[in-house]
């Protein structure tokens, strides 16, 4: 009895691994921020851009790799981080502004063409939309 008691705490003595993964329901964090700012936008031109990505075997992606960040247009953050497609509207955003030295789209409006194969799946984001030049921002 005495060897299975010295047999037991060596073994329990010996390094092992674990991962332990919890849940944890949350709710969403709300914060507003209000600034007495008021901005000046200059409306011009129709712009557009488009941006492709393929995804092969659900692991590998060929894409864009430059992207506007914030690009939300209302929906709230939460909303966003579902969006499957908010990648690819970011870069599509990214490339119309970029293309026209626009500061911001003004009213934009969203395509989205996805095509989905047994081995791969390519997406594509057409943005079209108003040219906007910030011309001032001043306090209210």
């Amino acid at each position: 009895m005495n060897k299975v008691a010295r047999l037991l705490a060596i073994i329990s003595l010996l390094p092992g691994c674990s991962a332990t993964h919890v849940s944890q329901p949350g709710s969403t964090l709300v914060s507003k921020v209000e600034a007495p700012l008021h901005a000046e936008i200059s409306v011009g031109n129709k712009i557009y851009g488009v941006a492709k990505n393929t995804k092969v075997l659900g692991l590998f992606n060929f894409g864009p790799h430059q992207f506007a960040d914030g690009v939300n247009y209302g929906t709230d953050l939460e909303q966003n981080l579902r969006d499957e497609y908010a990648e690819i509207k970011a870069a599509a955003a990214y490339q119309a502004t970029h293309k026209a030295k626009a500061d911001v789209i003004i009213a934009p409006r969203y395509i989205i063409e996805s095509h989905n194969y047994v081995l791969y799946k390519t997406t594509v984001a057409r943005v079209e939309g108003y040219k906007g030049i910030i011309n001032r921002i001043s306090k209210q």
